[in-house]
């Protein structure tokens, strides 16, 4: 089941600081097709790799944002 942007984020926003302050080193992934969730993980976390689930037909954004960041 999809769910929203805002619970999406909801679910990461406060683990994926954690993530990155308890293990500066490893590599983070994030498994998401929306462009959004994308830019704000890297801001807070500094994400390493996005896995887009639909392969850039759910959010046409989704190439582009990752070329930028």
């Amino acid at each position: 089941t999809l769910v929203s942007v805002n619970e999406e984020w909801k679910r990461l926003e406060n683990i994926l600081p954690l993530i990155r302050k308890e293990f500066p080193n490893v590599v983070i992934s994030l498994d998401t097709y929306r462009s959004e969730i994308i830019k704000r993980a890297y801001q807070v976390a500094g994400i390493d790799i996005v896995n887009d689930i639909s392969g850039g037909a759910w959010d046409n954004t989704v190439f582009d944002t990752v070329a930028e960041l």
